[in-house]
């Protein structure tokens, strides 16, 4: 490929017209910083929601109370709720007068156990939340239910309680929260990726046809590679800064929604040598570059901005279909797995960010999604060079 200045005015060209783009300055740039904002706000709120209704009373209709002496009592002092009398349970918990209705009956025969009937509705936060504290004060007033019958009868609890389980997992918090974070992060370079420089891949080739400024171009003394090389750098750069984006956005809101949902099994902190941290930066570019290599490709075969949509719609689910298939492979990588793009770009960021990144699979993984990204900026380059494609 002959290198000269026509590269340089060409990405100049389309950075320009990204920029007075507002479709692609949207969609590129403010949509990656607005989307995490719009992503975990409407949890916060919940989170918010949730405690406040947690704290206030909950509104239940107690039937039946008589037969299971102490159960107001436990219920005022397990959980906050505010009880009233009434008939047709379900109907008043339909119509929004209760958020939970209690029914105790006796079991037919038995003159040791009750059956307790709870009305709530699933639909409605304020009746899901009454539901679940209910049903916790009413196992805890059950345990101590049956604690006092044995110690009447002289029996100890740990006779009905032969095993007690104790979980230990050999995963550290660290290690699961850099699986997690790990995950996330590579899933959002992976589809920044195609959005994010998808408009800008699109309008340089297909938009250009469409608009019939593509013969102008051509026609310019600039050689085609050099067009194709300038358009691919332009998009280039945009995805990129589209992915940095969304990872910065991301971080600054997850600090701040980690606030109300405090995980104690999970811990999360990124330490990594220079050696990883380019490694990862390295493999980041190189995905970048292949799939921005691919959009241009199918946008120049396009014949309208629409129709290369269209067919890089089935692209984006053929992209991240390894993101699916993820859950069913081994959790450690291997030499195969490396060799399998984006996939390879999955397991070397997770690796990487939990800090046990294996060099002689990073080596495979660059190597190999180097050569992926050489051969699709190769088909670019074909695609520019073949006036069947260009004159569709």
């Amino acid at each position: 490929m002959k290198i000269d200045r026509g590269i340089g005015v060409t990405v100049k060209k389309e950075l320009k017209t990204a920029l007075r783009d507002r479709r692609t300055l949207f969609s590129t740039i403010i949509l990656p910083i607005l989307l995490p904002f719009l992503m975990f706000l409407p949890a916060v709120f919940a989170s918010k929601k949730t405690k406040k209704l947690k704290e206030n009373p909950t509104k239940v209709v107690l039937l039946g109370q008589e037969l299971l002496p102490g159960i107001e009592d436990s219920l005022k002092v397990y959980a906050n709720v505010k009880f009233f009398v009434g008939d047709e349970l379900e109907k008043l918990v339909k119509e929004e007068r209760a958020d939970v209705g209690l029914e105790i009956k006796r079991s037919t025969g038995d003159t040791l156990t009750w059956t307790i009937v709870l009305y709530y509705d699933p639909l409605r936060m304020e009746s899901r939340v009454g539901y679940e504290k209910i049903r916790s004060a009413l196992l805890l007033f059950s345990s101590s239910l049956t604690e006092r019958r044995l110690k009447k009868i002289g029996v100890e609890s740990k006779y009905i309680k032969p095993i007690v389980l104790e979980e230990k997992s050999v995963a550290s918090p660290e290690e699961m929260g850099g699986e997690m974070a790990g995950m996330f992060i590579a899933l959002l370079i992976i589809i920044g990726s195609f959005s994010g420089g998808m408009p800008i891949a699109i309008d340089a080739t297909a938009g250009e046809k469409e608009r019939k400024t593509l013969e102008t171009l051509l026609a310019a003394p600039v050689s085609r590679n050099s067009l194709v090389f300038g358009k691919f750098l332009a998009a280039l750069t945009v995805s990129f800064l589209s992915v940095l984006l969304t990872i910065i956005s991301v971080s600054i809101v997850g600090t701040y929604v980690s606030r109300f949902f405090p995980l104690s099994e999970f811990s999360f902190s990124i330490s990594m040598d220079t050696q990883t941290f380019l490694i990862l930066l390295l493999m980041t570019v190189l995905t970048i570059s292949f799939i921005v290599a691919l959009e241009i490709a199918v946008g120049i075969f396009a014949r309208t901005y629409r129709e290369a949509q269209s067919y890089l719609t089935p692209l984006t689910i053929l992209i991240i279909l390894p993101v699916v298939f993820l859950q069913l492979l081994p959790p450690r990588p291997s030499n195969t797995t490396m060799l399998i793009p984006i996939l390879n770009t999955i397991y070397v960021i997770k690796e990487g960010i939990k800090g046990n990144l294996p060099i002689d699979y990073a080596k495979i993984a660059v190597a190999s999604s180097l050569i992926y990204a050489y051969i699709a900026l190769k088909w670019a380059f074909r695609m520019f060079r073949s006036e069947r494609a260009i004159l569709r």
